[in-house]
């Protein structure tokens, strides 16, 4: 018994290094998704538009650091964006898509990223010859809001891990090897005893007296002893003189009924 109790501290301590690690796992699992998501929507966008370079930043806490970059100088991984860029600036501080000119021939573009309607990142486009056109801002902004889903969806991991933190369900407590509790009040069966459930309604055979159901007269034991009760034969053969008088009177009725009719069908036609 103290051996039992003694090796359950134990196994409890053995397992929540092991939650912990499943934790781990499944955030850096996420994070590597994310990151690769990223990366190939900037990588699509740059495709699709013609641009030189693409790049993607996401909000934290009150600056917007970069999390997928391609082809634009000074827009590392982990890096902050500089908000003083035009583009940059006129789409955080007006939260709409921005593009301007920069240097002789060179644009660029810049997408808020959406989450809940809530600014939460930035798609920054560069071109070193040309301007962006209509049709590549609706593409970058249908990328950015593939973007938003992205961050939506890490955000949703990120939650879950803490609720299985705060919450790790009956695993650990089933380690402990402690029975689980009894109610409070035990049912009182003295009583239950004493109050029978009621019966159903039964009657006794009016000949021996044995229990039957209600709307019977007679068990089935007297009911093949005596023959069938003079009701249901009085009703039997009343049923069968409606039907013999029918049968027999039927078809005089109908007879003189289209006789008449033919008789009235004349009478009118004169």
């Amino acid at each position: 018994m103290h051996a039992d109790n003694a090796a359950t501290p134990n196994s409890v301590l053995l397992q929540e290094p092991a939650q912990d690690a499943g934790f781990a796992s499944l955030v850096q699992g996420a994070t590597r998704e994310f990151q690769a998501t990223l990366q190939l929507l900037a990588e699509r966008a740059r495709f699709l538009t013609g641009a030189e370079g693409a790049a993607i930043a996401i909000r934290q806490g009150g600056k917007f650091t970069y999390c997928a970059a391609s082809g634009i100088p000074g827009s590392e991984v982990d890096g902050d964006v500089d908000q003083a860029r035009d583009a940059i600036r006129e789409c955080i501080d007006k939260v709409q898509p921005a593009c301007k000119l920069s240097g002789q021939s060179g644009s660029s573009l810049a997408v808020p990223i959406f989450r809940n309607s809530l600014l939460v990142g930035v798609f920054e486009l560069v071109s070193d010859c040309g301007v962006f056109e209509e049709r590549d801002r609706q593409e970058v902004i249908r990328l950015a809001g593939l973007a938003g889903a992205a961050i939506e969806l890490r955000e949703a991991a990120e939650q879950a891990q803490n609720r299985m933190r705060e919450s790790p369900g009956e695993g650990p407590a089933e380690a402990t090897g402690h029975a689980p509790e009894l109610p409070a009040t035990e049912p009182d069966f003295a009583q239950a005893a004493s109050s029978p459930a009621p019966l159903p309604n039964i009657d006794a055979c009016s000949r021996c007296g044995f229990p039957i159901s209600v709307g019977r007269k007679h068990c089935i034991g007297c009911e093949k002893k005596i023959g069938p009760s003079r009701d249901s034969e009085v009703m039997l053969f009343h049923l069968e003189n409606e039907e013999s008088w029918i049968s027999a009177y039927g078809y005089t009725i109908a007879s003189v009924l289209v006789t008449a009719l033919a008789v009235a069908v004349v009478y009118w036609l004169r």
